[in-house]
Formats: structure tokens, C-alpha cells, sequence
């Protein structure tokens, strides 16, 4: 889990946006919800593959919409 975690500040570090600001999304993406169990346990429970495909699924849902 330590791992997970490191990836994802180094990104949002990348991005240079605040952790919170970066995980937030990702939270609504894999839970549905805005307030969820920790995050990482969440993805961990729920495993990698579907918490990518749940983002992945998120991030088309978006790119679709309409403006």
C-alpha cells in the first residue's frame, strides 16, 4: 500500500496540484461517493484492475460529455 500511495503523490506532485485535489476525483471514480473509506484500502479491497477500469470508465464518461 505504501507503494500505491508513493506513486500517487509523486503524481499529483507532478501535476503540482495538492494531494487532496488529486485524490478526490479518483475517490468519486472508484467509490461513487464523495466520502468513502480510505482510498487506498478501497482500491486495494477492491483490486487494481477494477479500480483502474472504474477510473478509466470515468475519465471517457467526461471526455463524452457534452459541453
Amino acid at each position: 500500500m505504501e507503494s500505491l500511495e508513493s506513486e500517487l503523490r509523486k503524481k499529483a506532485e507532478s501535476l503540482d496540484i495538492s494531494l487532496r485535489d488529486f485524490m478526490h476525483p479518483i475517490r468519486v471514480a472508484i467509490t461513487g461517493s464523495t466520502v468513502s473509506p480510505p482510498l487506498l484500502e478501497s482500491i486495494l479491497i477492491l483490486g487494481v484492475d477494477e479500480a483502474r477500469r472504474r477510473v478509466d470508465a470515468a475519465v471517457k464518461l467526461v471526455n463524452d460529455s457534452p459541453e
